[in-house]
């Protein structure tokens, strides 16, 4: 699914963890970001609107996977890497597509009322493979961005 080489990274979801926190709110504070595998082998049932103008067309097998950070204390910026084993189809970064996408999310969490990247904080790279998210930790703040990869499983 993706590298487990990611270090400063807590996964949750994950075939060595399944424990999802059922609060994702900027609430709950965090010391390491967290990529939380939401969903596998999801297929989408109506065409799903992503950032940057991307559309997952209806009947896609996708991956869903969170990433979140509600800092406990303000550590400056940082950026981090995360390699995935399928392609990248596109990035919910945005509150409006964030929550048009939640039925992704693992056993109905609480998601906090803001949330989000900024746009230019994230970049797709390595023939969509790879992503590298730019945090500016601030300590009341929530960055948070769902990323969906194609499966190899996909319906005929």
């Amino acid at each position: 699914m993706f590298s487990r080489s990611k270090s400063g990274i807590d996964i949750f979801g994950d075939v060595d963890d399944e424990t999802v926190p059922d609060d994702l709110s900027a609430n709950r504070r965090t010391v390491q970001p967290e990529l939380v595998v939401e969903r596998q082998y999801a297929t989408l049932e109506g065409s799903l609107k992503l950032d940057r103008d991307v559309t997952i067309t209806d009947g896609t097998v996708v991956h869903s996977f969170l990433f979140r950070h509600a800092p406990a204390e303000s550590a400056g910026a940082r950026e981090f890497r995360i390699e995935f084993d399928d392609p990248i189809l596109g990035v919910a970064a945005a509150e409006a597509t964030l929550e048009a996408s939640d039925f992704l999310g693992f056993a109905d969490p609480e998601f906090g009322p803001v949330r989000g990247a900024p746009g230019d904080s994230w970049e797709i790279l390595d023939d969509n493979r790879a992503i590298t998210i730019k945090v500016q930790e601030e300590s009341d703040g929530l960055i948070e961005l769902r990323i969906l990869t194609r499966s190899s499983l996909q319906r005929r």
